[in-house]
Order: C-alpha cells, then sequence, then structure tokens
C-alpha cells in the first residue's frame, strides 16, 4: 500500500469512528439535531473509501477482489453503499447509523492487521466471471450485515434508544 492509499484508508478508518462516536453521543445525551453530522461523517467515510478503491484498482490493475485485505475493503465499500442507499430510502433508519458505523470501524481494525500487498492475478482468475462472482458474494456478506445491524437495533430495543 502506497502513501496515498494508506492517507485514505486510514482517512476511512478515522471518519468511521468519528460517526460512531457522533451517535453515541447523540443517544446519550438526547440531541437528535447531531445525528446530522454523523451522516456527514458517514458520507466522508464513504467517498474515503472509494477513493481508497479506486487507487487500488488503478494500483494493481485489477478490481479489489484477490486479496483478504481487498476482499474486506470491498465488503466495507458496500456496507456503506447499503446503508446510504437504504437511510435516504427510509429517514427512519437512522438509528441503525449506530451498529453499521460499529461494525465497518471493527472491519477496517481486521483489515489494517491484513497484508495489504498487491498480488498478481493468475491466469485463471482473469475469467470475467470471477469479478462478477466476487461482486455478488461480497455484496451479499454486506446485506448480511446490515441486517445484522438491524438485529442489534431490535435487540437493544427501540424504546430504550430514544429514553
Amino acid at each position: 500500500m502506497n502513501s496515498t492509499e494508506s492517507l485514505f484508508f486510514w482517512s476511512t478508518t478515522l471518519f468511521l469512528a468519528m460517526t460512531f462516536f457522533i451517535v453515541l453521543l447523540a443517544l446519550m445525551f438526547k440531541k437528535e439535531h447531531i445525528f446530522r453530522y454523523s451522516r456527514y461523517s458517514l458520507l466522508a467515510a464513504f467517498a474515503s473509501i472509494t477513493t481508497f478503491g479506486i487507487l487500488r484498482w488503478t494500483v494493481t490493475g485489477h478490481p479489489p477482489f484477490v486479496t483478504l485485505f481487498e476482499s474486506m475493503i470491498t465488503s466495507i465499500w458496500f456496507v456503506l453503499l447499503f446503508f446510504i442507499v437504504l437511510l435516504y430510502a427510509n429517514k427512519k433508519t437512522v438509528l441503525l447509523i449506530l451498529p453499521v458505523s460499529a461494525i465497518t470501524f471493527l472491519m477496517m481494525g481486521w483489515a489494517s492487521s491484513l497484508s495489504t500487498k498487491a498480488s498478481e492475478l493468475s491466469a485463471a482468475l482473469t475469467n470475467i466471471w470471477l469479478f462478477i462472482h466476487a461482486s455478488f458474494a461480497t455484496s451479499g456478506a454486506s446485506s448480511f450485515l446490515i441486517g445484522a445491524s438491524f438485529s442489534i437495533l431490535y435487540l437493544m430495543g427501540e424504546e430504550k434508544l430514544k429514553s
């Protein structure tokens, strides 16, 4: 990972941590107007990880699915994409930002412990169907994480979060 990629990787991590703590503070002090700042922070994290993915793709010459590190980053990107679409489709899902930001922040921590070395594609992996398969598998796992976030909110209970 070069220095530009590293900058965007760590800025994504910082934005996700900021998002989590902003939401936590908004819930603790019952200040609903603070939630909008968490949205801005989450959008900044999404823009940063998108830029990181594009940079990674240009450096390696292939979509970021080959190594476990790249796959993890792509999963985080899909989680954020699905959540942002869900957030703007239904404003009631704003509380979902708490578990989503926590899960993606933890995933960034896990990704930081993996090898960031870019690897070349073997001849067997140059088929377009691999990328289609990897895209659907990663987006499916990301949808599962959004569903798990809904479950966390359900277990916490909406009345506890609003009181």
